[in-house]
């Protein structure tokens, strides 16, 4: 929704598409949560469930007699729904003498503000409840510098993936974030088997198809999506790393982001009111309803934390 003293109607169509274009632009970390619909006067409590998988049934049928009956079991989780926002104020005289629609500028700006700030609630969950590895099957008293992200390291992730039965995605792809200097060291990695010599001889993959926003390319299994939001921190032994994400589907219990409640609010100057006489300041702000939980059951998420070759600073 948007407020709607003296903005007409197409304005505030625009000025709301415009921000949440933006907010979809910088959402990665969120993608692997559930992206539940949050259901009017449903209280602050989002949950969802998951069946518990069944064991082998490895005796057999006796001709004629039915067996006995077995139960599924499932797993509830759920989280408090919180809200966040910010809003800035736009003097009279900046959107007057300004070069561009400063009203338009901070949909732009509040679109990215948004989508960073849930998705840093996002990835605080998973760096606080998530399996830590290391690059090269190292441990952080061992690694080093050198230990960059690699193919093999990829290949690692879908190993345990499927090793501890965690299915893909609909689309058969796990997910994987990297931070672009992780990126980088697998686009410049050349031997045998690596990321580059696989790319070149597969060819074309279909990667164009169900495309996400910010997704660099798929390999072995994975689509690897590129985010400027991963963290980089030192480890105990002082090598500095850098903490990429690697999920599995509903490894997060989350908002759907394309449906949730994300409001944007613009009050021209010309609103005028006891703290505003003179008409003299106008504000855009934005506000969502968002939680975000781990749900992964120890397997279905990972921080990947490697080197780098080459930081950006």
């Amino acid at each position: 929704m948007m407020t709607t003293g003296n903005v007409s109607a197409a304005a505030m169509t625009f000025y709301k598409k415009r921000s949440q274009s933006f907010l979809r632009k910088k959402l990665y970390i969120a993608k692997l949560g559930t992206m539940e619909q949050i259901d009017k006067n449903s209280g602050q409590l989002l949950s969802t469930w998951r069946p518990v998988p069944l064991a082998p049934q490895t005796n057999a049928l006796t001709e004629g007699t039915a067996p006995a009956d077995i139960n599924i079991t499932t797993n509830t989780y759920s989280a408090t729904l919180l809200q966040y926002g910010a809003y800035v104020k736009i003097s009279d005289l900046l959107e007057v003498t300004g070069r561009s629609s400063m009203m338009d500028v901070a949909s732009k700006v509040l679109g990215y503000n948004a989508a960073l700030t849930l998705d840093t609630v996002t990835y605080a969950v998973v760096l606080a409840n998530w399996t830590q590895l290391f690059a090269n099957n190292t441990t952080a008293a061992t690694m080093t510098a050198g230990d960059v992200m690699s193919a093999t390291q990829i290949r690692r992730l879908r190993k345990i993936f499927q090793a501890k039965d965690v299915m893909p995605g609909e689309d058969d792809l796990y997910n994987l974030i990297l931070h672009p200097d992780q990126y980088y060291d697998l686009d410049i990695d050349d031997k045998v088997g690596s990321f580059l010599d696989v790319a070149r001889r597969s060819g074309p993959t279909g990667a164009s198809d169900a495309v996400w926003v910010g997704e660099m390319t798929r390999f072995s299994g994975f689509r690897v999506l590129g985010s400027s939001n991963i963290q980089v921190t030192q480890i105990a032994n002082g090598t500095t790393v850098y903490q990429a994400v690697a999920g599995g589907p509903d490894a997060l219990l989350n908002v759907d982001l394309e449906t949730m409640p994300f409001s944007l609010f613009v009050s021209p100057a010309t609103n005028v009111n006891a703290a505003n006489p003179l008409g003299q300041v106008g504000t855009v702000g934005w506000k969502a309803t968002y939680t975000a939980s781990d749900i992964s059951d120890g397997v279905r998420g990972f921080v990947v934390n490697s080197a780098v070759s080459e930081q950006t600073f």
